[in-house]
């Protein structure tokens, strides 16, 4: 008799879908606990959601049994994660096994339909070169499994100073830049940013104030907590 390897992943449902390392074409084929009775188990069902890992089964007279009945849960694929969270993943992994990408880190990824834009930055700052390799990385995965078919649209750039700012690396980098920030509660506050610590920034501008009867121009610093920031753009001066 044939012996197939089970190894366990989730299906929707939350139940256990065991999937056979060979059936009678040579492919993985997926097979619900609640239709199957492992020989190895003295044929009765297996517990759905138990860990199986490395569990051994008479797999061919089980797997056409299976295939022939009916299935509350029918064959349902393993869900995946969502295709920005795949791709973050993808590139963190590359990060952490390479050390020229050793600083840098994935701002945003967006998927529409058959594009898919990734945003990435260094704190050593990006390099056509980084943006290249990455792209190639991800095109490599693209073309294999094809997850979004054969013709797509692939775009990997650093996110532009006309893009929000996310992360506190981000603004340590563009300490010294004009800063557009506007709050949680709606305040709006322009100036350099002269510092950028662990939980908040300080910006500085001139500000005229009235002293008496007259205005005078003074300098003022506003710190502002990330926390409280709801969007800040680094300001482009011409």
């Amino acid at each position: 008799m044939n012996h197939g390897r089970v190894t366990r992943v989730l299906c929707p449902a939350k139940v256990a879908v065991l999937y056979s390392r060979k059936n009678t074409f040579g492919a993985f084929e997926p097979i619900c606990p609640s239709c199957v009775t492992f020989a190895s188990q003295g044929r009765k069902k297996h517990p759905e959601g138990i860990v199986i890992d490395s569990l051994f089964f008479v797999s061919l007279p089980i797997l056409f049994w299976a295939r022939a009945r009916e299935c509350k849960d029918g064959f349902k694929k393993m869900p995946q994660p969502p295709m920005e969270e795949h791709i973050t993943k993808m590139l963190e992994d590359l990060f952490a096994a390479d050390e020229s990408f050793a600083d840098c880190y994935v701002v945003e990824v967006n998927q529409t339909n058959t594009r898919l834009e990734i945003f990435v930055d260094a704190d050593s700052g990006m390099t056509f070169r980084k943006c290249q390799q990455m792209s190639r990385h991800v095109e490599a995965y693209l073309d294999e499994e094809q997850p979004l078919g054969e013709k797509y649209t692939l775009n990997v750039s650093s996110p532009g100073v006309d893009r929000p700012l996310k992360f506190q690396r981000q603004y340590v980098k563009n300490v010294g830049r004009n800063m557009k920030v506007k709050t949680t509660a709606g305040e709006e506050h322009e100036g350099k940013m002269i510092a950028a610590e662990d939980d908040a920034i300080t910006l500085e501008a001139k500000v005229r104030i009235k002293e008496g009867k007259r205005k005078k121009t003074v300098v003022q610093q506003t710190k502002i907590a990330y926390a409280d920031i709801s969007k800040a753009i680094v300001k482009i001066s011409f």
